[in-house]
């Protein structure tokens, strides 16, 4: 694989399954704690990586034929991590699609606010982040729907990537860069939101994430949601 990155070593196979390996320990948790009762087998993530590098570079989250989720990256965008931090990033946004429920969310039939409502105040809480709610409403299509669901993911993923162990803030960065379509590929590009709101999110979360840490905390989305009340 060629690197996309020039002056830096092409990201491995082996990269991105060590970082997936840490990812997915902390996806199931997250999925389990948000998910009681689903049936079993949900929260048993799958990784891999998709094409031979010519393929534009994308990630997404689908279920597999037995209903379990499914992460996939492109070897075009896995070479264009500059690190673990970035590969780690884009893993743990495409799980917390599943985590949040968000395939079954994009159906406009579905209840709109099955979680959002809880992470749109803890974000609120945590920084002062103008709020999208808004943008979110009946009505307002599935564009607006995905791009409340995209935020929410950026949210939840950077718990999960935290837990991981990985640096959000660092790994951010390959969406600037990459030029990537991330996010479920049943979403068109006009349904993500701005990359400035998006990383408004993923600091939010940070600084979520280090205040639950001050207190002697292991973070959990939870604990923001109380925080928010």
């Amino acid at each position: 694989m060629q690197s996309g990155v020039a002056g830096l070593p092409s990201r491995s196979e082996a990269d991105f399954n060590r970082v997936a390996s840490r990812v997915d320990a902390s996806a199931e948790e997250f999925c389990h704690e948000l998910r009681a009762g689903a049936p079993s087998g949900s929260c048993a993530f799958r990784f891999v990586v998709s094409g031979d590098g010519s393929e534009p570079p994308n990630a997404f989250q689908s279920l597999a034929s037995d209903g379990s989720p499914l992460i996939t990256m492109t070897a075009s965008l896995l070479a264009q991590a500059r690190d673990d931090n970035e590969i780690a990033t884009v893993l743990s946004h495409e799980a917390a699609h599943h985590v949040g429920g968000h395939i079954a969310r994009m159906d406009a039939n579905a209840p709109s606010h099955a979680f959002f409502p809880k992470f749109q105040a803890a974000i609120l809480g945590a920084s002062g982040v103008e709020p999208v709610i808004g943008d979110y409403g009946a009505g307002s299509g599935a564009r607006a729907r995905g791009r409340a669901l995209e935020l929410e993911a950026d949210w939840i993923g950077t718990f999960i990537a935290e837990r991981s162990g990985y640096d959000t803030a660092k790994g951010a960065g390959i969406y600037a860069r990459s030029g990537a379509k991330t996010g479920r590929s049943t979403l068109v590009t006009s349904s993500h939101p701005s990359l400035s709101r998006r990383l408004e999110v993923v600091l939010a979360a940070r600084s979520e994430i280090h205040r639950q840490r001050a207190a002697g905390l292991t973070p959990r989305l939870t604990y923001a949601e109380a925080a928010a009340r």
